[in-house]
């Protein structure tokens, strides 16, 4: 296990709030390396979390001859809620986490292909990658496999007054923010998806959750206060 600092190019045409700096990312190499080409998960924490949150199952998957890297979302992890409650920030998230998230996972995936080269002798498998997101994380893996915001259903939903506890309605909303427009995280080198506790039935919705083409495994957790089991993950499991 150790840490990276990467750097990628500008991502383009995301828009001016679109995070640019360098990527901080934990990274579990499997030993011995695996003979011929080495398969790749990319890992994305939930809100107020940090990589190392996963720690435990990137090991495992490393211990099996997966090299995963962990990134650190700045604006939605613990140093951002640390700060909010210091008072040097007024939001628990950014609301542009939605852009930055899986923009940034895209520009790590740029980064890695470099690194790739002078350090595995272009042996990393960075053309079939899987994504396994927790929660936000889990926003996270369905935008670059393909889901789509639906902002016409987000407003919907986000007008009603929260009678039913999907207290996720809350994250979800915030993408609200957002400049109306369409967003394309798709990733072409995403194979597949691990979501574990997955939140985003209203703002993505049928069609847009309709839009993933890659296998997806769902994990669901019945005690989930946040992402209620019958009120949000099993939804997004049906479409």
């Amino acid at each position: 296990h150790y840490t990276l600092t990467l750097v990628s190019p500008l991502a383009e045409g995301l828009g001016e709030g679109t995070d640019r700096s360098p990527l901080l990312v934990c990274c579990y190499q499997p030993e011995p390396l695996p003979a011929g080409k080495i398969p790749v998960i990319v890992q994305s924490h939930g809100l107020a979390s940090c990589p190392e949150d996963l720690a435990t199952s990137a090991q495992h998957l490393a211990s099996y001859g997966y090299f995963v890297v962990a990134l650190q979302h700045e604006g939605s992890d613990t140093a951002q809620v640390r700060n909010m409650l210091a008072g040097n920030a007024s939001e628990v998230f950014q609301w542009t986490e939605f852009v930055d998230r899986p923009a940034n996972i895209s520009r790590l995936l740029d980064a890695l292909q470099r690194w790739n080269q002078v350090e595995f002798q272009d042996r990393l498998n960075l053309q079939a990658v899987g994504v396994m997101g927790y929660s936000f994380g889990a926003y996270t893996a369905f935008a670059l496999a393909g889901a789509e915001i639906q902002f016409e259903t987000l407003e919907t939903a986000c007008n009603i007054p929260l009678q039913k506890p999907n207290i996720s309605l809350l994250l979800q909303c915030q993408a609200l923010e957002l400049p109306r427009q369409p967003y394309q995280f798709r990733d072409d080198r995403i194979a597949a998806i691990l979501s574990i506790d997955s939140l985003g039935s209203e703002l993505f919705g049928m069609a847009g959750i309709g839009k993933i083409q890659v296998p997806v495994l769902l994990i669901a957790g019945s005690h989930d206060a946040t992402a209620p089991l019958a009120l949000e993950q099993i939804r997004i499991f049906q479409w």
